[in-house]
């Protein structure tokens, strides 16, 4: 990633000039070579549709993951619950633990959220 934007080197393509060709042409890949190498990075994939659960283990799961929204600044969680949609920013302070394994992701939500 460079500035947040991918950052790819094709196998035949050597200079600038051959690269710039390609500009706006679809990049296909299979989707175990698309993980990322970072061990808190995820696939938007990864994230829809795991479990909600509050950090503190205060009660079940509190909803499912509806979608991520791409944000400047960080991404945003979108969690469907019972309650209705609520908006979490996908940091650390809201979101300590994502286990995709168990299909579970585990937020302290600021108070008030959904009320």
């Amino acid at each position: 990633m460079q500035k947040r934007t991918p950052v790819l080197k094709l196998s035949g393509i050597e200079v600038r000039g051959e690269a710039e060709a390609l500009r706006g042409a679809e990049v296909l890949a299979f989707l175990s070579e698309s993980r990322p190498d970072e061990e808190d990075a995820w696939l938007v994939s990864d994230l829809v549709g795991l479990d909600v659960f509050h950090a503190e283990g205060e009660g079940g799961a509190l909803g499912r993951i509806k979608s991520v929204i791409a944000n400047p600044a960080n991404d945003i969680l979108e969690i469907e619950t019972d309650k209705g949609v609520g908006l979490l920013p996908f940091v650390d302070t809201f979101v300590p633990r994502v286990d995709t394994t168990g299909r579970s992701i585990y937020i302290i939500p600021p108070e008030g959220w959904l009320d």
